[in-house]
């Protein structure tokens, strides 16, 4: 999966998401795909992103992983009934925030009047069909007919199948990052092992997790060891269902063949 589509049609390219932050996102989409209620999930991502990523700084709120969690929240409150689904407002207002600076350099480009587009963008007033085909010119997108069916199953499960080759070179680059600390670390004193691991947001993002074991009390040898032999197993699991499609693949076409 590399790409996530939120309910509004913004797309959020996950390439530019950090090692950590993909493993936050890993367990948000578990919690996710159990269906808890909406009010219980809400709580948890946060509570879950807080202990693993955000440990007591500021929330990012527009970060994507933010939105992205937020939109599973909102799938659920419309599963329940207690939540209405975005209209064609939201989704102007998702796209102009993601492809302009401001909703003032919007109106400039595509001739809207500012104080209109904000009420419409409140929701007190519609565009005019005109307007509407207007905005969405200027943002480069048209409209589509989508059957209710189809929207109703993209709502209930906007997760596709997992690009398990993409997962692969991930986990290799977090086990190169890890394997490169623990070569550093043999000339290291062992008091001082700790700072190989830099700052947070300052070194790289596939660390994240040794530091977050070393504040629950772990030791730095013992972080590292359980990070890279975790790291280790889930790349045998990923190669081997690769190797298990292969040999299908193979497989059929050798019967194919015969």
């Amino acid at each position: 999966m590399r790409n996530y589509r939120a309910l509004t049609g913004r797309l959020y390219d996950l390439g530019t998401l950090s090692q950590a932050e993909l493993e936050v996102l890993d367990e948000i989409r578990s919690l996710y795909l159990r269906r808890p209620s909406w009010d219980a999930f809400a709580r948890q991502w946060v509570k879950t992103a807080e202990e693993r990523l955000w440990k007591g700084r500021r929330i990012p709120v527009g970060s994507p992983l933010y939105r992205i969690a937020q939109d599973l929240e909102l799938r659920l409150g419309i599963a329940e009934g207690r939540v209405a689904r975005p209209d064609y407002r939201d989704m102007l207002a998702d796209l102009i925030e993601g492809r302009f600076q401001s909703r003032y350099a919007f109106c400039k480009a595509s001739g809207i009047d500012q104080g209109n587009l904000s009420r419409v963008l409140a929701g007190k007033k519609h565009l005019s069909s005109e307007t509407l085909f207007r905005a969405l010119e200027v943002l480069g997108v048209h409209l589509e007919f989508v059957a209710q069916e189809e929207g109703s199953a993209h709502a209930a499960n906007p997760f596709p199948a997992e690009d398990q080759p993409e997962r692969l070179r991930r986990l290799q680059l977090r086990i190169d990052a890890l394997e490169g600390l623990a070569e550093r670390a043999k000339s290291s004193p062992p008091d001082q092992r700790p700072t190989l691991l830099g700052v947070p947001g300052l070194s790289p993002d596939d660390l994240e997790p040794v530091r977050v074991r070393i504040e629950r009390g772990e030791s730095f040898d013992e972080a590292l060891h359980q990070e890279l032999a975790s790291a280790l197993r889930e790349q045998a699991t990923v190669a081997r269902k690769l190797a298990d499609t292969a040999d299908a693949r193979r497989s059929q076409h050798a019967r194919a063949a015969g």
